[in-house]
């Protein structure tokens, strides 16, 4: 059987109200040469029920359930990594979407900058999906040091060619939710290029709760990843990059 160009990277948990959307907008790509690894962290709602239904009849969705919770992404997508055969990976949250044309406009877009990742403009929306944000641009290309002040590659919207970066694991000995920051900083420390594709191509559904409580442990998290990851920059560096990042996030936050 011959290997799809993309394969899209799906970790679910307890995503009932939203991994049909995930999918769907999956199915409704013009560019369909894909698959699709959905790993669930063994939800406890009607995830796997809903997934099922959806995808019996499609050989190119493949469905996993880890036989017990891991209490964050990063064991769902190694697990989801480790099966793909795709060169470009294209990493899509179970409550996030993809627009139409996003996987030919960024398989083109980084084949022309010849780039080893990629990621999108995108837009917020409300978690019941009924309010759309602002358009939020995408950077055109960031290094590692200025990612360092900038986390600015959203993970629903990137995409990375394995061809020029050998085999991805994500890091699991990390902070809840901060894998995709530790895989950034640790490529691009690699001297791999970034580019961003500023068009309106990736939907990414506004968490809830305290704006402080997960500011702060978001802040917490990337500081300890910032002293494990990028620890030769120095403290004074570190702590410098540290600020513009914090003084980012906040702003990225208090908008929609």
């Amino acid at each position: 059987m011959p290997k799809p160009t993309v394969s899209v990277i799906t970790a679910a948990y307890n995503a009932e109200s939203y991994i049909g959307d995930c999918i769907n907008s999956v199915q409704a790509q013009t560019f369909q040469d894909w698959d699709m690894w959905i790993v669930d962290d063994h939800s406890s709602d009607a995830t796997e029920e809903i997934v099922r239904s959806m995808t019996e009849s499609l050989p190119n969705i493949h469905y996993i359930r880890l036989d017990e919770n891991t209490g964050g992404p990063a064991r769902p997508r190694n697990v989801a990594l480790g099966q793909a055969q795709g060169r470009f990976v294209a990493f899509l949250d179970g409550d996030d979407m993809f627009m139409p044309k996003k996987l030919q406009r960024q398989i083109d877009f980084m084949r022309q900058k010849e780039c080893a990742i990629s990621y999108t403009g995108m837009r917020r929306i409300s978690g019941d999906g009924m309010t759309e944000g602002h358009y939020i641009p995408a950077v055109a290309e960031i290094d590692y040091k200025g990612y360092l002040g900038n986390t600015c590659i959203p993970f629903s919207s990137s995409m990375i060619d394995r061809s020029m970066t050998g085999p991805l694991h994500m890091p699991e000995d990390v902070p809840h939710g901060r894998d995709d920051t530790a895989l950034w900083i640790s490529l691009l420390k690699q001297g791999h290029r970034a580019c961003g594709l500023d068009m309106d191509l990736t939907r990414f559904r506004q968490g809830h709760g305290s704006l402080s409580s997960h500011f702060l442990k978001m802040a917490a998290g990337n500081w300890d990843i910032y002293r494990r990851y990028a620890g030769e920059l120095g403290v004074l560096q570190l702590s410098a990059s540290f600020f513009q990042y914090g003084a980012r996030a906040v702003a990225k936050r208090l908008e929609f």
